[in-house]
Order: structure tokens, then sequence, then C-alpha cells
């Protein structure tokens, strides 16, 4: 008969073996809902990407005046060299259907090409005398269309958000060298945690008595940016340690640093985060990606520390000092040769001037997206039209929008003054530009002030169909032989 000792050591074991076991189960539950939870965000959440208005091309021909044109540069975000009688830059990639230009037209492979408009003086009022792509002369040039709004699904937690999908054969080899120099040099060698960056930073977290460091590796930055979490506490710190594990498992390292390079946070352009590197360098440079040179990748690698602090527009020189850090880790791990580094630190950074990203055509907009979800609303709903990153072109003309605006503010004030009316008598007016040969629209404005009253006059607004009908009696009556006279 077994002893009372033999009896608590069985005891003893099989409460252990007990706990073990709902442990193991536990622990196995926990990761599996960490390996759903990080699946379907990797996998859905790309899609969730806000719908793009953009206006029509912008047409660049003799007589346009300079000034005109040189809004239409600035607010496309083109770096340009200027001299008294010539205006030179270099065109961005063509990223918009090739239909929006006459087909063959050489602004489809211009994208390497300088271009130079010459004017006919040197004057403020100059006019266009001539294009010139390379060096062919070209009658007309094409500028692309300007992002006019974004359309999310709205509320509070929704982000306003650029962002343009790459893959990742298509990014510049430097690129991944020099984030990685900075953020995470060990990245290819690693599953997910770096055990030297978290040893180092326990010991400054425990040094300070707080949790200022994270150790953090490439797809520790990618699990925080997919998860959305923004609280620091050591049980969430633990579920983002095992989590990059598990996505170290599941997808290869192409896979994650793709992810990485589009979900990027990269700095504010108005209301709306940039984010993603196609949308860094296009924001920064005016540049495509394959067009970048390694200072501008240095710099641009440097900004994902501290958007904010490391802002070229805002801090030129600790920006500039930033690139020379990143310059300095790419020598430093191999990537790069110090010959290839000093050559960079010397390339002067031509930044493209900020772009103001605001919704100039309210009307249009609101004309454009329930046309869109009217369209779409027997494939998808109105919060999947709205999150699927559609690119929406249309015939907008931005020129003649503004004008538009203008003449129906100032015409109405103007009119107000002769009339002798009070404030609490104010008139409203609208107007519509359309293009008579294609019945194109080209400007849209439904109302006096969009911020007072959204209410689109041209389009809602009940009247009497007046002498609008009258070109439809009088062809009527031509038809049938009635003498015009």
């Amino acid at each position: 008969m077994p002893s009372k000792r033999a009896f608590a050591r069985i005891f003893t074991w099989r409460v252990f073996l007990i706990s073990a076991s709902v442990f193991t189960v536990a622990f196995a539950l926990y990761l599996w809902s960490l390996f759903r939870q990080l699946e379907a965000t990797f996998d859905l959440k790309e899609e969730a990407l806000p719908t793009r208005i953009y206006s029509d091309v912008s047409r660049i021909a003799a007589p346009l005046p300079r000034a005109m044109i040189e809004s239409r540069l600035n607010a496309l975000g083109y770096s340009v060299s200027a001299s008294p009688e010539s205006i030179s830059f270099q065109l961005h990639a063509v990223d918009y259907p090739d239909y929006l230009v006459p087909a063959g037209h050489a602004v489809l492979d211009a994208a390497s090409k300088p271009v130079t408009l010459r004017f006919d003086s040197d004057e403020k009022n100059a006019l266009l005398q001539s294009v010139q792509i390379g060096e062919t002369e070209v009658p007309e040039l094409f500028l692309e269309p300007e992002l006019i709004a974004t359309l999310s699904r709205g509320g509070a937690k929704d982000r306003k958000e650029i962002r343009t999908l790459v893959r990742f054969d298509e990014i510049p080899f430097d690129l991944p060298k020099a984030i990685m120099a900075v953020e995470d040099p060990h990245f290819m060698d690693h599953q997910g945690v770096d055990p030297r960056g978290l040893a180092r930073a326990v010991f400054v977290n425990l040094k300070t008595f707080s949790l200022a460091q994270g150790g953090s590796t490439i797809t520790l930055q990618l699990v925080k940016n997919l998860m959305a979490r923004r609280t620091k506490n050591i049980f969430q710190k633990v579920n983002e340690l095992f989590l990059a594990l598990i996505l170290e498992l599941r997808y290869s390292k192409e896979s994650i640093f793709e992810r990485y390079l589009n979900e990027v946070y990269l700095g504010q352009v108005g209301s709306l985060e940039v984010h993603g590197v196609v949308e860094g360098a296009k924001h920064f440079f005016g540049k495509s990606l394959g067009q970048l040179n390694l200072a501008e990748v240095a710099l641009m690698a440097g900004l994902i520390r501290g958007p904010g602090y490391y802002s070229p527009y805002r801090h030129y020189d600790r920006a500039v000092e930033r690139q020379r850090w990143v310059l300095k880790r790419m020598v430093e791990t191999g990537f790069i040769a110090q010959g290839e580094a000093d050559e960079a630190a010397r390339m002067a950074v031509s930044l493209a001037p900020p772009i103001s990203i605001s919704n100039k055509a309210p009307y249009f907009v609101d004309f454009v997206r329930a046309e869109v979800l009217r369209s779409l609303k027997d494939r998808y709903t109105e919060e999947e039209v709205l999150a699927k990153g559609l690119r929406i072109y249309s015939t907008l003309d931005m020129q003649v929008n503004a004008a538009g605006q203008h003449a129906v503010a100032e015409g109405l004030s103007a009119l107000e003054k002769r009339l002798k009316l009070t404030a609490t008598d104010r008139i409203e007016g609208a107007l519509a530009a359309v293009d008579q040969s294609t019945g194109f629209i080209k400007a849209l404005i439904g109302g006096r002030n969009y911020a007072q009253s959204t209410f689109n006059r041209i389009l809602n607004m009940k009247r009497q169909v007046g002498s609008t009908f009258k070109p439809f009696v009088y062809l009527a009556a031509v038809e049938k032989g009635e003498d015009p006279s």
C-alpha cells in the first residue's frame, strides 16, 4: 500500500499536469486568437483606402498667361527653374489613364525629359509662346489631373489618408537598405523580434522605470500600424511580440516589408495623412519612386522616426542632419560605400512645393459622390465604395471652376451693392460651365458659399423652364419650314 508521501507526490504531479494542460490549451487559444486577428487585418486592411476624385488634365498651350501656368504647376507640386522669359521642370510620371490625353502624345513618354516653357516677354502678364519637351517643340502640353477631394466612410475613427500601393519588386533597391539601416539592420535575419534590440530596450526601461523604448523591429512597427493601438502597457507589448512572431511565420520577408512600405506614416498634408513611400516621394520631391536619388531616399527614410520633428518643410536643417545620420548608418551596415554616402551628402535636395489638398469644388464633389454611389449601388454598399481606393477622373477644369466661384461671389456682391441690400437680404446664385462640343461639365458652382449653404441650386432647385425651352420650340418650327425671321 503506497505511503502518504507517495500519495502526495502523485497528487502533486496530477495537479501539475492538469495545470500545464490548462495553460497549454489556454495559451494555444490565445495564439490562435492573435493569429486569426492578424491574418484578417493583414489580408483585408489594405482594401480600406479612400476613394479619390480628380479633375481633368490641364492643357498648357499658347497663349496662356504665365501667372495661370505657374498657379497650375504650384497646385500640382512641381519644382521649377524659372528665368525672366522661361520656366523649366521635369514632368511627373504618368499614373493616370492615357485616354485622358490625345493618343500618342509626347507627354505619355516624357517623365524623364525636361520641359521648357518660353514666354513672349519678362513681364508679369507675359503669354506663353512655345512648349518644348526634351529637344522637341510641341503645340501643347498636358499636366496630370489634380486631386480635388477624397471620399471616406467618415466618422471620428476613420482616418483620411493618402496611400498608393506598390509591389516590393517595384521599389528602388536603395530605399529598403536606407530604412533597414536606421530602423532594423537585422531585419533579414531575425524572426520578428531582435534579441539585441529587445535587451537594450529592457535595460533602458528598467533604468528609467518607464516604457520609453520597445526595441521595435520593422515587423513590430508594422504590427503596431496594422492594429492601430496607441496605448503603452506591458500586456500590449507582450501581445505585439507574439503578433510579430506569428507574422514572420505566416508571411515572407518581402511581403512584410512591402506592407510596411505601403503603411508607414511620413507626415501630414492639410487634413490628410501621407502613408507609404509612393505618396512620400510624390509629396516631398514631386517624383515617382524610380526617380529618387540616394540623397532623397536617405532623407525620406529619416522621416519615419519622427515625421513632424524631421519635417523638411518646417525643420529643413534638422531633416538634413537626420539624412546624414541615415547615410552614416548605411555605410556602417555595409549597404553602401563611403564614397556613395559622401556624394549623396553633397547633393542639394530640392523639395516640391507643399500641396494644399482640400475640397476645392465642394458642389461638384457632392454631385460626383451621389453619381458614383448611384451607379455602383447594385454591386457595393456605400461603405464598400468609399473604402475601395477608387480613382475617379472627372471632366472638371480647376481653372474654370475657380474663375466661376470668383465670378459668382464678386457678381452677387456687386449686385447687392447696386441694389443697396442689407446683410439679411443676401441673394444667391449658381453657375455651370459645359463644353458644348462634348457636353462635359467644366465647372459646377451650386451656391455662393458652400460653408454657409450646401444646397446645390443647379441640381436641386425647382425653377420655371422659361427661356431655356425656347431653342427647342424654335428648332421644331424651323424643321417644319417656318421662317426664322
